[in-house]
Parts: C-alpha cells; structure tokens; sequence
C-alpha cells in the first residue's frame, strides 16, 4: 500500500548520495588545481619580481637619463611581460590537471573549474602587478635619497 512511499525515499537517498558525491568530486577537483596553484605561482611570481627587481637596480646607472623614467620605462616593459601572464598559466593548469578537467568536462562542470582556476590566476596576476609597481616605487624613492 506504501511501495510508493519506499521508492520516492530510495530515489531521495540515492540524489543526497550523488549530491554528496558530485560535492566530494568538486572539492578534490578544485584541491588539485589549489595545489598545483601553490607550487607554482610563488616560484614564478618570485621569478618575474626577481628580473624586474635586478633592473630597477640599474636605474642610477646612466647619468644621462632621469631614474624615474629608467623605472618607469622598467615597470612598463615589465607590465607587457606579466599581460599575458594569466593565460600561459591557465594553460599550464589545464595541462597539468587535464585529467581533472576531463572528469569536469564529463560531469557538465568544466566551466565552473574554469572559472575557478581563472579567478585564482587572475589574482596572482593583480597581486605581482601591485609588487611589480610597489618595487617600483621603492627603487624611484630610494633612487632619490
């Protein structure tokens, strides 16, 4: 008499375990891409600041040219380097996790891994342009003492 009951609550149960399941699979996802992320921007980061930071040390060098502008000349070419900066990154992520993002693919979520990865990216890129312009800054300051 209550077979309907049964088979509405089996079907509810097997939604929560396929909910909770698709969650599991999200947060392994975005953990992989997170992990990867936290090896590989601060050696590159680290790596773009170190070149930028090794030319602002040469911007007293030439008597004949204004330090502000040697540094700005400096920071320029060094924001054209880091402008591309989220998409060879991205590229990487997506190579290095591509089984990831296969399964993401697979599930109908690749978009939201995506834009998770590109939010993530794109931050890191903001933050090394402001340390790029702070570094910047410091080296027109120090140039002027």
């Amino acid at each position: 008499m209550f077979g309907f009951l049964r088979k509405r609550t089996e079907a509810k149960q097997r939604e929560a375990v396929a909910f909770q399941f698709g969650q599991k699979t999200g947060a392994t996802m975005t953990a992989a891409v997170d992990s990867y992320l936290n090896v590989r921007l601060p050696s590159l980061t680290a790596n773009l600041l170190d070149v930028l930071q090794q030319r602002l040390l040469t911007i007293n060098d030439d008597s004949q040219h204004d330090p502000k502008l040697v540094a700005y000349a400096e920071l320029k070419v060094f924001l054209e380097n880091v402008e591309d900066f989220d998409s060879r990154v991205l590229d990487e992520v997506r190579q290095s996790q591509r089984d990831w993002f296969g399964l993401a693919a697979q599930a109908g979520s690749k978009e939201m891994l995506e834009m998770y990865a590109r939010q993530k990216v794109e931050a890191a890129k903001l933050e090394l342009m402001e340390q790029g312009k702070l570094m910047a800054l410091a080296a027109v300051k120090g140039s002027e003492g």
